[in-house]
């Protein structure tokens, strides 16, 4: 699979976007500005590795990609992953400031609830990373 330029130039904005096959979202590494909702298609996660990839995920309608970012340094984070369409895909892009905003307007008691939770994944996907990095192959 190609890895052409990464097409998370949105400058913080919000809109529908359309994918085409191979197309990709953005690059693991990249700083990241918006999450988004997968209207239609599928999008494929990966991590690169040498001239291929190894697949973590497929996502299909009505997935979230992207929002752990948002959690990571309030919202400055980078990619864990590179993500791209499989078929045309139609993806709803939220920008962060937007996401922000949003998540100011919530009760503190449903915001602690989504920190909380976002926090314990982010500490499970560490603890796998250094799992797996100890295991030794038979």
């Amino acid at each position: 699979m190609a890895t052409p330029n990464t097409k998370e130039k949105s400058g913080g904005k919000s809109g529908m976007r359309v994918l085409a096959p191979s197309e990709v979202l953005f690059n693991d590494g990249d700083p990241a500005d918006s999450l988004y909702i997968l209207q239609k298609g599928q999008l494929r996660l990966y991590k690169p590795k040498g001239r291929g990839f190894v697949e973590i995920a497929v996502l299909r309608t009505g997935e979230v990609i992207g929002e752990m970012a948002f959690f990571d340094n309030d919202g400055g984070g980078r990619r864990s992953c590179s993500a791209a369409a499989m078929v045309t895909s139609e993806i709803i892009e939220i920008s962060f400031t937007a996401f922000g905003k949003t998540m100011a307007n919530l009760n503190p008691w449903f915001k602690t609830i989504i920190n909380t939770l976002a926090n314990r994944l982010r500490k499970t996907n560490a603890r796998v990373k250094e799992l797996e990095s100890n295991s030794v192959a038979l």
